[in-house]
């Protein structure tokens, strides 16, 4: 079942998981799900658009330096795709963060039971990007 992502540009997409850069502000979107089989394309993704390869309309970042990113349509993420996630942030340069927006409860959870939810580098925002 083909999953469906916000309304943007595609820059990852396979049968379980969309991710999306979202037009005007140039936040990314992910959808679906993220296991094993994709957490490592996903985070190449992250890591394009963290890198600011000059494709984006945000040059991979928001206007304050963070990569912005809605999570409000991800339905499920193993620790593989969490442990991914993470290690985009560690890759952040230096004055850039990964900044989380819709951050399902669960994996928030799963976050900070193992101590990644307090991580320098990323943020987790309640609200939308």
């Amino acid at each position: 079942m083909p999953v469906e992502g916000k309304e943007g540009d595609r820059l990852y997409a396979d049968s379980y998981v969309v991710v999306t850069r979202t037009a005007p502000s140039g936040a990314l979107s992910i959808a679906g799900f993220i296991d094993h089989r994709n957490a490592e394309a996903v985070a190449g993704a992250l890591i394009a658009e963290l890198n600011g390869d000059g494709t984006g309309p945000a040059d991979g970042h928001s206007l304050d330096g963070d990569l912005h990113v809605d999570l409000s349509l991800l339905e499920f993420v193993d620790v593989a795709g969490i442990r991914r996630i993470v290690k985009v942030a560690d890759s952040a340069p230096s004055a850039s963060r990964l900044v989380l927006h819709g951050l399902p409860t669960a994996i928030l959870k799963v976050m900070t039971v193992v101590g990644w939810a307090d991580h320098p580098k990323l943020v987790v925002d309640e609200a939308s990007p």
